[in-house]
């Protein structure tokens, strides 16, 4: 300590006093990080740079991928009257479903091209949504 104590300083008086000033700075030093403060500063830098990390763009190819539904309600109708809806959904898992939802009043209307000609009334399908990014 004599030999980091600048000239202009008060030299302390006891060996006692010396021990305790080093004492302190020491839980000072050492102790910054447990306390509230520095638990606030930690979390903020920790999320500073998960930030940082999920900004920067990732090279080469990635895929993300999530399950989706799509319902169609078909009611009575030559097909005039339309409305589509999508969103998310909540799983019981926690994990997000995609939802899209529509409804096409064209029951009256025979598909064709089908081995049974009667157009059924719900339809639901299940889809997968694929985003693929090439980087």
């Amino acid at each position: 300590v004599k030999e980091l104590t600048p000239t202009w300083a008060v030299p302390l008086h006891s060996s006692a006093d010396e021990l305790a000033v080093e004492h302190r700075l020491g839980q000072v030093e050492f102790g910054i990080e447990d306390s509230p403060d520095g638990r606030t500063v930690q979390h903020h830098n920790k999320q500073h740079w998960q930030q940082q990390l999920l900004s920067k763009r990732a090279h080469g190819i990635s895929a993300f991928w999530e399950p989706g539904l799509r319902v169609l309600v078909r009611p009575d109708g030559i097909g005039n009257l339309q409305f589509f809806a999508s969103g998310p959904l909540l799983a019981p898992s926690g994990s997000r479903i995609n939802v899209h939802f529509g409804v096409v009043n064209d029951g009256s209307m025979s598909a064709v091209y089908r081995e049974h000609p009667v157009v059924p009334e719900v339809v639901a399908q299940p889809a997968l949504h694929v985003d693929l990014n090439i980087g």
